[in-house]
C-alpha cells in the first residue's frame, strides 16, 4: 500500500525539480546522452512521417488554426494536432528510444508535445532541451515506479506525467502548479490493451500522440486552477487501477543522475522484446553461412514472460509483424536485418519467410525471468537437417547501454539508413545548432524542409 502523504511530498519535490532543470546544470556525459536521444528522436519521427498513413493522418487533421509543425509537412497545424501527429509518427516504425528499467519509452511521451509547444511559444532551443530533459526524467521515474497489470501496454499511461512536466516547464508554471500538473496527468492515463499491438492495430500508435496532448491539457488545467493542492491521485490510478506503485526511488537522487543516459536505441524496426531473438538469429545466421530454410528443421526461442505472448503467425499489418517473434526471427535469418521495408505487405506474403516463421517455437524460461529488468535475455537454438544444432544466448540487445551501446557512429548510420544520406546530413547540421537557436519557430522552418516526406526506397504501403 502506497503512503499517500509520502507520495504527495514526492510530487512536491518533483514540482520543485522541473522548473529548475537545465541542460547547463548537468555533467558532460548527460549532455552528450541527451544529444544522442534528441537526435534519434528526430530521426525516427521523420522516418515515421514518411509513411503514407502518416500523410493521410496529416490531411485528416488540417484545421483553420495553425501554429506548430507536423513533421513531414510544410503546412502547420494546431498545437494539439501537431503533437498528436508527431507522437504517432515517432512510434510508427518501432524504432524509438526506450529504457528497460522503466519498461517502456519516455521520449515518445514527451518529445512531441515539448517540440510543438516550444515552437508555438517560440522559446529558445536551450529552453526546449531543458523541458524535454525534465519531462523525460519525470516520465522515466514513474515508469520505474509503476508495474502495470498483465495485459496493459506501456504506451499512454505513466508517461503522461512527463508530458505534463515538460509542458509545465514551457508554460513557466510554479513548482506547486507543476506538481499539480503531474498529479492531474495521472487521471488522464490510458488503459491500453497489449493485445491491440499483437493484433496489429495501428490505434496503438495513437496512444502516444494522446498522452503527449493529455499531459499538456493537465498542465493547462493546473495553470488555471485556484486550488493547486496536491491530491495524490497518482496513487489510485497507477497503484490500483492500472498496476502497482513502488515510490521508493521516485525522487531518490533526483537531479544527480538522469535516465536519459541509461536507455537503449533500436536497430530493428520491431518491438523491443523481439530484439534479443533477432540478434541471436543474426549471430547464428553468420555461423550457418546460409539461410536456406530447408536446412533448418526447428527454431526454439526460450525467453522471459514479457516476450512469450509475441507468437503471431498471421500478419495482416506492419504492426502485427513487428510484434511477432516468429516473423522477426525469420526475417533476421532470411534477410540479415530487420529494416522497415522488411515489414511491408509484399515481404509478409513471401512463402520462404512464412515457412521459416512456422518453424519457430517460443517457450518460457523462468530462469530468464529472474534476470529482469537488468537483462531481457533470449536463447535461440537452431536444429538442422544434417543433425547439427546451433545455440546462442543474448542477454541484452545491441544498442542497450549494457551491451554494445550506440554512440554517434551507430546513430549516424541509423539516421542515414532511415532518411538517406542527404537528409541525415542536413539533420545532423541542424541539431548542432539547436542548443544555441534563439527561436524554435525559426529553427523549425529549416526542419520542415529537411523532413518533407521522402518514401523509403522499395517500401510499398499496406
Amino acid at each position: 500500500m502506497v503512503d499517500r502523504s509520502l507520495l504527495i511530498n514526492q510530487l512536491a519535490e518533483l514540482g520543485e525539480f522541473v522548473p529548475a532543470c537545465t541542460v547547463d546544470s548537468v555533467d558532460g556525459a548527460t549532455r552528450e546522452a541527451l544529444a544522442r536521444v534528441v537526435a534519434d528522436n528526430f530521426t525516427v519521427t521523420i522516418a515515421g512521417s514518411d509513411l503514407t498513413e502518416s500523410g493521410l493522418l496529416r490531411q485528416a487533421c488540417q484545421e483553420i488554426v495553425r501554429g506548430a509543425t507536423a513533421i513531414g509537412s510544410m503546412a502547420q497545424y494546431s498545437l494539439a494536432d501537431a503533437a498528436w501527429l508527431n507522437g504517432v509518427a515517432m512510434v510508427s516504425l518501432e524504432l524509438d528510444e526506450g529504457n528497460k528499467a522503466i519498461r517502456g519509452h519516455a521520449s515518445a511521451h514527451v518529445f512531441a508535445i515539448a517540440l510543438a509547444l516550444a515552437e508555438t511559444l517560440d522559446v529558445s532551443g536551450k529552453t526546449f532541451l531543458n523541458a524535454f530533459l525534465a519531462g523525460h526524467e519525470v516520465a522515466s521515474r514513474f515508469g520505474n515506479a509503476v508495474i502495470l497489470h498483465d495485459g496493459i501496454h506501456p504506451h499512454g499511461n505513466w508517461g503522461v506525467t512527463g508530458a505534463a512536466a515538460a509542458s509545465a516547464y514551457l508554460l513557466q508554471l510554479s513548482a506547486q502548479q507543476t506538481a499539480r500538473a503531474i498529479d492531474n496527468a495521472a487521471t488522464q492515463a490510458l488503459a491500453t490493451p497489449f493485445e491491440a499491438a499483437i493484433d496489429g492495430m495501428s490505434i496503438r500508435n495513437s496512444w502516444i500522440g494522446a498522452a503527449n496532448v493529455l499531459g499538456y491539457r493537465a498542465a493547462i488545467m493546473a495553470s488555471a486552477e485556484s486550488d493547486t493542492s496536491i491530491k495524490g491521485t497518482v496513487t489510485r490510478v497507477f497503484g490500483e487501477t492500472l498496476g502497482s506503485l513502488d515510490t521508493t526511488n521516485l525522487t531518490q537522487g533526483l537531479g544527480d543522475s538522469f535516465f536519459v543516459s541509461t536507455g537503449y536505441f533500436k536497430r530493428h524496426a520491431s518491438c523491443s522484446y523481439t530484439h534479443p531473438p533477432a540478434d541471436a538469429a543474426l549471430d547464428l545466421r553468420e555461423q550457418l553461412g546460409s539461410t536456406d530454410a530447408n536446412q533448418i528443421t526447428d527454431i526454439l526461442i526460450e525467453t522471459h514472460h514479457l516476450a512469450t505472448p509475441l507468437t503471431a503467425l498471421e500478419w495482416p499489418s506492419r504492426m502485427a509483424a513487428m510484434f511477432s517473434i516468429p516473423y522477426v526471427v525469420a526475417t533476421a535469418l532470411k534477410d540479415g536485418d530487420c529494416k522497415p521495408e522488411r515489414f511491408e505487405a509484399s515481404a509478409r506474403e513471401q512463402q520462404d519467410r512464412r515457412s521459416l516463421a512456422t518453424k519457430v517455437r517460443i517457450q518460457l524460461d523462468s530462469s530468464l525471468d529472474t534476470r529482469l529488468p537488468k537483462e531481457r535475455a533470449a536463447r535461440l537454438t537452431l536444429k538442422l537437417n544434417d543433425g547439427r544444432q546451433l545455440q546462442t544466448l543474448i542477454s541484452n540487445p545491441v544498442g542497450d547501454v549494457d551491451h554494445a551501446p550506440f554512440g554517434e557512429v551507430e546513430l549516424r548510420r541509423k539516421s542515414g539508413d532511415l532518411l538517406g544520406l542527404e537528409r541525415a546530413t542536413r539533420l545532423e547540421a541542424a541539431l548542432t545548432d539547436l542548443a544555441a537557436a534563439p527561436s524554435m519557430r525559426l529553427w523549425m522552418t529549416n526542419m520542415r524542409s529537411i523532413a518533407q516526406r521522402q518514401p523509403y526506397p522499395n517500401l510499398k504501403e499496406d
